[in-house]
């Protein structure tokens, strides 16, 4: 019996550890003009980046430039799976919404809206 209550708590603990681990989590920090959210847990670990700035060359379909009030220029690749809301104008500042691709920023979400 005493067995058998043993071998009952073991399989209940590992079943709550294997819950544990497989819940997914999010962590949201801002980077400078940038701000980071990271997922992990089970299946692909996802990094989204949202980052803000004044577009400086816009092609659309094609490519997408800003410059953040840090300065720091970013290059984003237009896929036509990207989401733009409003309307894209040199000069004007807008969100953007990305993920790292090999080196290269994929942009998921292009906003003009406050």
């Amino acid at each position: 019996m005493k067995r058998s209550v043993i071998a009952l708590v073991v399989a209940g603990g590992l079943v709550a550890t294997m819950n544990c681990a497989t819940k997914p989590e999010t962590k949201v920090v801002s980077e400078g003009s940038e701000t980071v959210i990271k997922q992990t847990g089970p299946g692909e670990n996802v990094k989204t980046t949202i980052v803000t700035g004044v577009v400086t060359k816009y092609e659309p379909g094609n490519e997408l430039e800003i410059r953040p009030a840090d300065g720091n220029m970013h290059d984003f690749v237009l896929e036509d799976s990207v989401t733009v809301k409003g309307a894209i104008v040199i000069g004007q500042p807008v969100t953007v919404t990305y993920t790292d691709v090999g080196g290269k920023k994929h942009a998921t979400i292009i906003s003009s809206e406050p």
